[in-house]
């Protein structure tokens, strides 16, 4: 996986708690499509190894969903931070 701040946590189940990552992947539902990355407004998601989104730069992400909305694939599962 590239060099990063961040990084999506691949997790092999679809019922297992999200990380304190803000945005987690479900790696077996993602078919690598890069919608996600698309519509990052903050451009916080890049491609990865094997076509999969991660998460460039945790700090940069905003938390607002997009990538979870446009997801075909619901592969894609976004935590609210709270704001301080």
């Amino acid at each position: 996986m590239p060099a990063g701040k961040g990084k999506v946590s691949e997790v092999g189940e679809a019922l297992r708690l999200p990380t304190a990552d803000p945005v987690v992947v479900f790696a077996k539902w993602c078919k690598g499509c890069g919608i996600c990355v698309e519509f990052c407004p903050t451009k916080a998601l890049a491609m990865g190894k094997e076509d999969r989104p991660y998460l460039l730069d945790a700090d940069r992400c905003s938390s607002c969903g997009m990538c979870e909305i446009r997801c075909p694939d619901f592969a894609i599962n976004v935590t609210h931070r709270k704001r301080g």
